[in-house]
């Protein structure tokens, strides 16, 4: 096994990650690990540079919702300060259904 990078991804069921005939599936925040707001997985570096490389105008990766470093401890910091980054898949609030939209009265 080659070198690991650890992968944030805030995304809700995590990512399958396809490159030259593999797959890697990674930890969304439906996972039991959740480290603010991202699901983290173990990924041979060597994989995940060329699919990263491959995918670099994915908005996920352009929004900040993936992203990975050499040490756990380094993608653990960039999730906790990520933590409030919006990622689309929020839970809307019923007293504030968004714009041009009116809360009923649900009579």
């Amino acid at each position: 096994m080659g070198q690991q990078l650890t992968v944030g991804c805030k995304l809700p069921n995590g990512l399958h990650l396809d490159h030259a005939g593999k797959r890697v599936t990674l930890n969304g925040t439906n996972s039991t690990e959740i480290i603010g707001g991202h699901g983290l997985t173990m990924v041979d570096k060597e994989f995940f540079d060329a699919w990263y490389d491959a995918h670099r105008d994915y908005p996920a990766i352009k929004q900040g919702l993936i992203f990975a470093h050499e040490k756990r401890s380094a993608t653990e910091g960039e999730a906790k300060e990520k933590i409030d980054n919006p990622s689309g898949f929020e839970r809307l609030d019923p007293n504030k259904p968004g714009p041009g939209l009116a809360k009923e009265d649900g009579k």
